[in-house]
């Protein structure tokens, strides 16, 4: 009986140990699935946040091509919102397609002459493609990227006699953030973009033409990445 008796501890000593065991693996592969971000495949992402533009050049030009004034525009601090598709090719490396809109209050022209306080708006519509390049820390990523691409700016000014019209013009920009990835699939990050707009031209109530210089933007973002596929 003494030994059956051993023979029943060593069992039950086993049997807790392997269940102690068997469990130990099922958290650590729990942890792998859901901490270890996909490394490529197709995602999607939405940004939103601040857009913080740098006062353009401004001519209005009327026939005779003699410049009326000649200066910049004012504005305020807006927003920007967009998304993007895009692929990874691995850990590393990325590309994406992009469409952004951003929109700020513009508060007032000013010339040689002084300053004219207007109610308008200035909005650009930008579609890009990106290049990305990132490296994993664990479930965090940084990265930086560049990309080209087009804007249709758009202006709406009561000035005068007023402004509502819209043009393109090339556009480019470089950008860094960093991702903290949830899940395998699912990321929240920080991003920092400056965004160039290239000179566009307008018509203004009476067909006068309105010169417009390069628009450079800061930004700064928050972007949700999800991921559809490894």
């Amino acid at each position: 009986m003494k030994s059956f008796g051993r023979l029943a501890l060593a069992t039950s000593a086993l049997l807790i140990s392997g269940g102690v065991a068997c469990a130990a693996d099922m958290m650590a592969a729990e942890y792998v699935d859901t901490a270890a971000p996909a490394m490529s495949g197709f995602y999607g992402t939405l940004h939103g946040g601040f857009y913080m533009p740098q006062d353009p050049d401004l001519t209005i030009v009327p026939p005779g091509g003699f410049p009326t004034g000649a200066g910049s525009a004012s504005s305020d601090n807006g927003y920007r919102v967009g998304g993007s598709l895009g692929y990874d090719f691995n850990a590393n490396f990325g590309v994406e397609a992009e469409v952004s809109y951003a929109k700020a209050d513009i508060d007032s022209l000013n010339f040689a002459f002084g300053s004219a306080d207007t109610d308008g708006d200035g909005s650009s519509l930008t579609l890009m493609g990106n290049l990305i390049a990132g490296q994993h820390f664990g479930a965090w990523r940084p990265y930086v990227g560049a990309g080209v691409g087009a804007a249709r700016v758009s202006l709406n000014s009561d000035y005068a006699d007023g402004l509502d019209d819209s043009d393109w013009a090339a556009a480019g920009q470089v950008f860094t953030g960093i991702d903290y990835n949830f899940t395998e699939r699912l990321s929240l990050g920080a991003r920092y973009r400056f965004q160039y707009i290239g000179s566009t031209d307008y018509n203004d109530g009476i067909d006068d033409p309105v010169e417009v210089g390069s628009i450079q933007s800061h930004n700064i973002e928050a972007v949700l990445k999800m991921r559809f596929g490894n």
